[in-house]
């Protein structure tokens, strides 16, 4: 069946519900953006890139001096991206420090760094919290490549960063 708006796509789907709330919203918020116009969703994508970076400039150093980026004059996300400079790997791999969060609650603090081994150049360190590597290793996130370790690598090695505990 094939809804023509949104008040019969909601009559179709009042037989289900998800059972769990969280899963329910999303479904909503989904469902309202089956039927919202481009201009409706290319504000809503406008607006949750500038909570994006609200956040980052407020929470990761990196980020700190792109903060004013928020209130760039930009009528789409598209428009707003273009302002924003490209993160090389090269500078994850010089800036690892400062491009960690500060003051996030404990659950989405990283805690785990895992490390590519190297064999096509200098390492690279990608940090993670345990729930985001729990769903990484159970397939709850698929991982690139088909492996199961940082930038594709077999032979990545993981350390536990003791630092916030």
């Amino acid at each position: 069946m094939w809804a023509a708006s949104l008040s019969e796509e909601r009559t179709w789907q009042a037989s289900w519900q998800a059972k769990n709330p969280r899963v329910q919203a999303i479904a909503e918020e989904l469902l309202q953006n089956e039927f919202s116009t481009s201009e409706q969703i290319e504000q809503l994508q406008l607006k949750g890139l500038r909570a994006i970076l609200e956040i980052a400039g407020r929470s990761v150093p990196y980020y700190r001096s792109l903060s004013q980026l928020q209130n760039e004059p930009a009528h789409s996300a598209e428009e707003l991206l273009s302002h924003l400079p490209i993160l090389r790997k090269v500078d994850v791999q010089l800036n690892f420090e400062v491009l960690q969060g500060e003051h996030l609650p404990e659950h989405l603090r990283g805690n785990l760094i895992m490390q590519s081994s190297g064999t096509t150049g200098k390492p690279t360190r990608v940090l993670f919290n345990a729930e985001s590597h729990r769903r990484r290793e159970t397939g709850g996130t698929p991982a690139t490549g088909g492996s199961s370790s940082a930038g594709g690598s077999e032979n990545a090695r993981v350390s536990y960063d003791r630092s916030d505990s």
